[in-house]
């Protein structure tokens, strides 16, 4: 007979910001999705991870326009159908330009 799954705890939750949005404690940012730290990630692994992540409990999720550019975006949006949305909170960046974030981190010395 094989022994039973290990009951997982519930991810904690915590308020953010001053009106009253909760969200879990552990947030989830895929910046690796499609840039940055190796190549970029098969697209069904990713929608996998996003559901995995909030199934685990996983309600806050991180993105921004300028991975990819805009891969990312168009990943999460895929992975949010049938329910998914509604459980969750995005965050995302806009605005940011690459360029200069790379030339940022190459005077950096990182």
């Amino acid at each position: 007979m094989a022994a039973a799954a290990p009951a997982t705890a519930p991810v904690p939750r915590m308020k953010l910001g001053y009106q009253g949005l909760e969200v879990s404690v552990q947030g989830h940012g895929y910046v690796t999705m499609s840039v940055f730290y190796g190549p970029p990630k098969a697209e069904a692994n990713m929608v996998a991870l996003i559901h995995d992540a909030v199934a685990g409990g996983g309600t806050f999720l991180d993105t921004s326009d300028m991975y990819g550019p805009h891969t990312n975006e168009l990943v999460v949006g895929k992975a949010l159908p049938g329910g998914v949305r509604e459980k969750v909170e995005l965050a995302t960046k806009f605005a940011v330009s690459l360029a200069v974030a790379r030339r940022a981190r190459a005077a950096s010395g990182v």
